[in-house]
This record gives structure tokens, C-alpha cells and sequence, in this order.
């Protein structure tokens, strides 16, 4: 009886990191009323698994939230929003970022690739990623460039990264 019991209990603890980790998921791509969230970063364990560590809004917080000796993916929803005389739309885009901190050891940054997979898996729908390892590239302007490349003939007249953080098309070079 023991046995079957800590069998369960095992059970339980991955679902709940799986369901966690979807979870941030969700709440990165929930269009609702309540979007006090539009970013949220992830680690993979060693087995494959990926945890949920953070979610926020806007993109400095999602930026400053990037632990320096750590591996982590981070995904940001960002709107590219179309204002015109009579009409706004909004287009979801989601930006994956693949973490290296400057402080991880060059032995465990094979471990970087390893994990790719299993986020790649998850985040499904992101339309750009970025490799990074310096915060200062993580700039509004730099996601909105990386963006407009992959954007096709539409261009929205700003992108909204969330928590009031906006960058013109005009900043990004076009007019």
C-alpha cells in the first residue's frame, strides 16, 4: 500500500510543474480583460522537464527578472497595434527569447541546447526568437526591428509590449 502511495504522490508533484508551466503559458497568450500578464520565463531541468519561474508585464521587468548565471527562456507577448482614423487592431506576436546569463559556465552552455527542444515544443506560435546573453540588447526597439523583419507587407503603427512600455514605427526607423 506504501508503495502505491508514494507512487501517486510523485505523480501529483510532476503534474503540478507541467501544469504550472503551461499555466504561464496561458496567461502569457489570455487576450482578456486582465492582462497583468505578457511575459514569463522558464528553466528546464536536467530530465527534460520545463518549471515556470516568473511572469510579469512589460518588458523591462521580464528583462530584469533574467538571472545572469542562469540558462532561462523567456516569451513576451507583444501587440503590434494598427491605429487608424476609425478602426484599431491588435496582433499578438510572441517573441521567445533564449537566455545565456554572462556569468554560466562555458561547460554548462552545451546544457542551453539541450533544452531548446522541450521549449521550442511548448512556446509553439512564437513568431521571432532571439539569442541573447547581454540585457542592453533586450531594448523595445531591438524586438521591434526583429518583429517588422519577420512581419510581412503589414506594418502596425506601434508595438505595445505591456505596462505602458510602446515603441513607435517611427523609433524603429520607418514613416
Amino acid at each position: 500500500h506504501t508503495h502505491t502511495h508514494t507512487h501517486t504522490h510523485t505523480h501529483t508533484h510532476t503534474h503540478t510543474h507541467t501544469h504550472t508551466m503551461t499555466d504561464y503559458w496561458a496567461d502569457v497568450r489570455n487576450d482578456g480583460t486582465d492582462d497583468s500578464t505578457t511575459w514569463a520565463i522558464f528553466e528546464v531541468n536536467p530530465d527534460g522537464s520545463v518549471l515556470g519561474i516568473e511572469k510579469g508585464l512589460g518588458l523591462s521587468g521580464l528583462v530584469s527578472s533574467f538571472a545572469e548565471d542562469k540558462i532561462q527562456w523567456g516569451v513576451i507577448k507583444v501587440l503590434g497595434v494598427d491605429q487608424q482614423d476609425n478602426v484599431t487592431s491588435r496582433r499578438a506576436k510572441y517573441v521567445q527569447i533564449n537566455w545565456v546569463g554572462p556569468r554560466v559556465p562555458a561547460m554548462k552552455r552545451m546544457g542551453a541546447l539541450a533544452g531548446k527542444s522541450a521549449i521550442t515544443q511548448l512556446l509553439q506560435g512564437a513568431q521571432v526568437t532571439i539569442d541573447c546573453n547581454d540585457k542592453h540588447d533586450l531594448t523595445t526597439v531591438a524586438i521591434g526591428k526583429a518583429l517588422l523583419q519577420c512581419g510581412g507587407a503589414h506594418k502596425p503603427t506601434h508595438y505595445d509590449f505591456g505596462g505602458n512600455e510602446v515603441v513607435a514605427l517611427s523609433e524603429l526607423g520607418y514613416h
